[in-house]
């Protein structure tokens, strides 16, 4: 099932494309973007939690939707080599590599509620006995 780690509000907050440019996409375009930048985060965020988190902490949602921005533009095109269109793929970049040093254990995710039962599952005792030599 996808999951979308930011609303299309916080897309056009926090994903640094101007309005006008955001606008000119229809908001299943920009869900998708979400979508597809979370699934991409998820990958990463494994090695802290269990995916899908249920409670999106503020800087996860910052670099999904950089992530989504740059997504976004690439089906728009863009000059990621001029102008501000540098900054896109530079946010893009530096969402991986934050998800990156996530993955590595560097950055450790604070507030995250993770699909993780609360239950402890127990797991029953296996006693194994050496073998014997006849």
């Amino acid at each position: 099932m996808a999951v979308a780690y930011a609303t299309t509000s916080e897309l056009a907050a926090k994903g640094g494309l101007p309005a006008g440019v955001l606008a000119s996409f229809s908001e299943e375009k920009q869900l998708d973007a979400i979508t597809t930048a979370s699934g991409l985060a998820d990958g990463y965020l494994r090695s802290q939690c269990t995916p899908p988190l249920t409670d999106v902490p503020d800087d996860v949602k910052f670099h999904v939707c950089r992530m989504a921005a740059y997504f976004l533009m690439r089906e728009r095109g863009f000059d990621p080599e001029r102008g501000s269109d540098v900054l896109i793929r530079d946010d893009y970049k530096d969402a991986l590599a934050w998800l990156k040093s996530v993955s590595r254990g560097e950055i450790t995710l604070f507030g995250v509620t993770d699909s993780t039962p609360d239950d402890t599952e127990e797991v029953p005792a296996v006693y194994s006995a050496p073998l014997r030599s006849t």
